[in-house]
């Protein structure tokens, strides 16, 4: 697979993968601006800024611009991260230039109805309820508070009632105007496409935006934690929800892909050692997971699990006893082999859709400024060693890293600092 990188005249960043033996192409327009970015008052204005490019421009509405792609069997979507946000359409390859104009109309002019932004902000406000009902879900953001107390990155992505509540149709134009800037955007492009043609359409399509860089900075991480840390939500649940979350590795740190290849033993699949520890020899959780995290400066990996009410201890004490076996010893050859085939797999079967082509290309331009090849990322993986692992383990399995969040009824408090931290 072959990545075109162009720069459009006023600074926009234009990466393509032509994938000729697809029928789809799938677009997708990044701003380097996400929740991290905003100050205490603005919390959740990317968020809610991003819902509302989808409400209507000055000649779609709302249902207009959904009609346009999906009555051509398309799909679009956005997301909204820390660190990014991301409009995305994927149709048939001969409907590009209809998709790409109504991302680039929605980017250009949003209208900002006072009427939809009120609607939009009872849409976004049952959204935040119901984050805040799904123990499932409130205890990924209860152990953001943990990790990374009084510091954007502990806020919840979405806002808070009050900041929700509090954002003025001022507040959208003005953050809009600053960051959704040339040099603040790259727009990703993987598919079945004429390069030439797209080239062309971006440059008319994307020519109206201003070249500054965008306005915002991050506040970095300070890494102060020096011992493991909690907090507990009481709530009258049938399971107990948990979370534990180990600081890890930036983005673009040199021991990523080790921590990959950990990651996958750890918890990615139904042939790690959690999943197979956890819930098929000790029958404490229907499924349990670990997932990594990367920002620009900082990174988390996260064990998430639910179990029954009266087994939190034991399945805590199950899994941190698994962190310690990686730093006891080594991965035998066959367990290493077959981690690495399942992360080489994985990589380069999900390179074969369009989608995650474009979210790789994008959020590695604008995030990290390369864009690694598939045989470049392969490479990498095939040369994670044992010894790379178990270093890893020693770096990132401390109590200075160890953090947790649990959710769930008649939780002891007490027990739980007890018990809570690796030998």
């Amino acid at each position: 697979m072959k990545y075109i990188l162009e720069k459009l005249k006023n600074g926009v960043r234009l990466v393509l993968c032509p994938m000729r033996e697809t029928r789809s192409v799938t677009m997708g327009v990044w701003i380097g601006v996400g929740g991290r970015y905003e100050t205490d008052a603005l919390c959740g204005v990317s968020h809610f800024l991003e819902h509302m490019l989808f409400k209507g421009t000055k000649t779609r509405t709302a249902v207009q611009i959904s009609q346009a792609i999906e009555g051509v069997g398309g799909s679009m979507n956005a997301f909204t991260t820390e660190e990014t946000t991301c409009f995305y359409a994927k149709v048939m390859n001969e409907h590009f230039g209809q998709a790409f104009e109504v991302l680039a109309d929605m980017v250009e002019n949003a209208a900002f109805r006072p009427q939809d932004i009120e609607k939009e902000r009872g849409v976004i406000l049952e959204e935040l309820r119901m984050n805040l009902d799904v123990p499932a879900h409130y205890v990924f953001e209860l152990l953001g508070r943990v990790m990374w107390p009084k510091h954007p990155l502990g806020r919840m992505l979405i806002g808070s009632e009050k900041t929700i509540r509090g954002l003025k149709r001022s507040d959208f134009l003005k953050f809009k105007n600053e960051n959704y800037t040339a040099r603040n955007i790259v727009i990703s492009i993987a598919g079945r496409m004429d390069v030439d043609h797209v080239l062309k359409e971006a440059s008319q399509r994307f020519n109206f935006l201003d070249e500054k860089e965008g306005a915002l900075k991050f506040l970095p991480v300070v890494e102060h934690q020096v011992k493991p840390q909690y907090q507990v939500h009481s709530k009258k649940t049938e399971q107990t929800h948990f979370c534990i979350g180990i600081r890890a590795f930036h983005r673009n740190h040199p021991d990523r892909f080790a921590l990959r290849v950990l990651n996958a033993a750890l918890g990615e699949n139904m042939s790690s050692r959690l999943f197979q520890v956890i819930r098929e020899k000790l029958g404490l959780s229907y499924d349990i997971s670990s997932t990594i995290e990367r920002f620009s400066d900082t990174g988390s990996l996260v064990i998430s699990a639910g179990v029954t009410k009266g087994r939190l201890n034991q399945a805590l004490e199950g899994t941190l006893r698994e962190l310690e076996k990686f730093k006891k010893k080594l991965l035998s050859k066959d367990e290493l082999n077959m981690v690495k085939e399942y992360c080489i797999g994985q990589t380069a079967l999900g390179m074969e859709k369009t989608s995650n082509q474009m979210v790789y290309m994008g959020e590695s331009e604008l995030c990290s400024g390369q864009i690694l090849s598939l045989d470049e990322l392969l490479r990498r993986m095939r040369a994670v060693t044992a010894e790379d692992v178990e270093r890893v383990a020693h770096t990132v399995f401390t109590n200075e890293r160890l953090n947790l969040s649990v959710v769930g009824p008649m939780v002891k408090e007490k027990e739980i600092a007890n018990l809570f931290r690796l030998n």
